[in-house]
C-alpha cells in the first residue's frame, strides 16, 4: 500500500525534523541561561537530539527512503532567540523551563504519532525511546529537577 508508506514516511520526516528543531532550540536555550548548571542540561538535551535525529536519518535511509532533511531555518531560530532574550529579561529561568518543555512535548507527541505506524524493529525501539526521553526530560524541567547537580 503505497499511501500506507508514505503516511510512515511522512510521520519520520517529523520527527526528525522535531528533532533537529529540539536540538537547535536546547542550543539557544543553553546559552542563555545564567544558571550554569542549567546551561549544561539543556546542552546535553541538544547533543542528544542531535544524535537521535543522525540516528533516524540513518534507519530511514536503511528503509531505502531518503530524509527530506530540512535546513535548520536560521530565520526563524534567530527569531526565537529574539522572543527568547525579551521574555527572559522579564522572566529568566520559568520561561527557558516552559520553553524547553513546549520542545519536549512536540518531540514526544510526534515520535507518538508515527508509532501509529509500522514501522522494522529498530525504528519503533528508536521512538519509543523518543517519546520517553522527551517525556521524562519534560517532567523534570517541570518539577525543576532538571539540574544535574540536585539528584
Amino acid at each position: 500500500d503505497v499511501m500506507l508508506r508514505s503516511d510512515r514516511e511522512v510521520a519520520l520526516d517529523q520527527v526528525t525534523e522535531a528533532c533537529q528543531k529540539a536540538a537547535d532550540e536546547h542550543h539557544a536555550l543553553a546559552e542563555m541561561a545564567e544558571d550554569e548548571a542549567m546551561a549544561e542540561w539543556f546542552s546535553a538535551r541538544a547533543a542528544a537530539y542531535r544524535g537521535r535525529a543522525r540516528e533516524l536519518a540513518a534507519v530511514v535511509r536503511n528503509m531505502g527512503n531518503l530524509p527530506s532533511g530540512p535546513d535548520p531555518d536560521r530565520e526563524a531560530l534567530e527569531e526565537f532567540g529574539a522572543r527568547l532574550r525579551s521574555a527572559m529579561s522579564r522572566d529568566g529561568e520559568r520561561v527557558l523551563r516552559a520553553k524547553g518543555q513546549d520542545l519536549e512535548a512536540e518531540v514526544a507527541e510526534k515520535a507518538s504519532a508515527a508509532l501509529q505506524h509500522d514501522y522494522p524493529s529498530a525504528v519503533s525501539d528508536l521512538l519509543r525511546a523518543l517519546d520517553k526521553e522527551a517525556r521524562r526530560a519534560s517532567a523534570s524541567l517541570e518539577q525543576g529537577t532538571e539540574r544535574p547537580s540536585s539528584h
